[in-house]
């Protein structure tokens, strides 16, 4: 069992209140792999169950705010936590960041490599840099954040393709054969590890992914 996930199931039974039959999760939807392991275990550890409620961050965050219950929050943007605690809505004694992240350029396996340098949009050509969206989800906040420090997004930015899921990304990419549109991605390293048809090519800058409250 890995630190964060001892971690996570530590403040998930911390949460659990004696007589509670359950605790409800909500939890930012790029974590979804991570939650399927932790409901069995914190069943087994606690006997209560874990309820998961998974979505965009912003999404369960305005959820939040309009009085929906939840017990523990993780989220994967930070401005939406502060803005919460601003809000008295979280337990800032009970606040602490449970796991990182990094973002990676991807390409397809067997198709020509792609840099994070000044040759970007050209090795594009017409094709697509698939991103999340960058005005909204973490992944591509941070990803766009990226490009921008790098002085690349003025280039590439006409040639980028956004999705509301962070974790799509590997998986628009082409087969070798070079099929599609998307030629390249922007995605978690832990999102372009899971994906079985592409290579990493360039890291760009760490992030955290998760901060979690009761």
């Amino acid at each position: 069992m890995t630190a964060p996930f001892r971690i996570a199931l530590a403040a998930l039974c911390l949460a659990t209140p004696a007589a509670a039959d359950s605790v409800t999760v909500f939890a930012a939807a790029s974590l979804k792999d991570a939650m399927d392991r932790l409901a069995p275990a914190f069943h087994e550890d606690s006997g209560h169950d874990l309820t998961v409620s998974l979505a965009g961050s912003s999404a369960l965050a305005r959820q939040i705010q309009a009085g929906a219950p939840a017990d523990v929050f993780i989220s994967a943007n930070q401005s939406w936590m502060d803005q919460l605690a601003g809000e008295g809505l979280v337990d800032a004694a009970t606040r602490f960041d449970l796991v990182a992240n990094a973002l990676v350029l991807v390409g397809a396996s067997g198709a020509a490599p792609v840099a994070l340098d000044n040759t970007l949009a050209g090795s594009l050509g017409e094709g697509k840099l698939a991103m999340a969206m960058t005005g909204s989800v973490p992944a591509g906040i941070y990803g766009k954040a990226a490009l921008t420090h790098l002085g690349l997004w003025e280039a590439v930015a006409p040639q980028v393709a956004e999705s509301d899921n962070a974790g799509r990304q590997p998986d628009q990419l082409p087969p070798a054969s070079g099929r599609g549109s998307i030629l390249a991605a922007m995605a978690r390293t832990s999102g372009s590890a899971s994906a079985a048809s592409v290579k990493s090519a360039s890291p760009t800058v760490p992030r955290t992914a998760a901060t979690a409250t009761q």
